[in-house]
């Protein structure tokens, strides 16, 4: 996208972890950030032919609910700062699908 951060923000690579004990399915999520002033855009790709899930902790520091807004689809999701930090943000995808997420800091 034309966003700035994309394009002179600070990227961070993050790591997709088991939504439930077992599955290894997260191991087909590729996700990282960019980050620039007082937003984060989070990319999510499930990169197989397969559904994927997976939780990411996303850097993100507050407190109370946060609505975050998927730039591909329109969609958006009501979560809590809390979530996002721990036990992680909540991802599940359909095989080669993706997510890119405004997040408002």
């Amino acid at each position: 996208t034309k966003h700035a951060a994309f394009h002179g923000g600070e990227w961070t690579l993050l790591e997709a972890m088991p939504a439930a004990d077992g599955d290894r399915s997260c191991n087909s999520l590729l996700t990282w950030c960019w980050r620039q002033g007082r937003q984060l855009k989070l990319v999510v790709v499930n990169y197989s032919d397969a559904e994927a899930r997976g939780r990411v902790k996303v850097p993100v520091s507050g407190s109370g609910d946060i609505q975050l807004n998927d730039e591909l689809t329109g969609e958006v999701y009501n979560r809590t700062f809390a979530e996002m930090k721990d036990p992680g943000l909540f991802i599940e995808l359909p095989p080669w699908k993706s997510h890119i997420l405004s997040v408002p800091l």
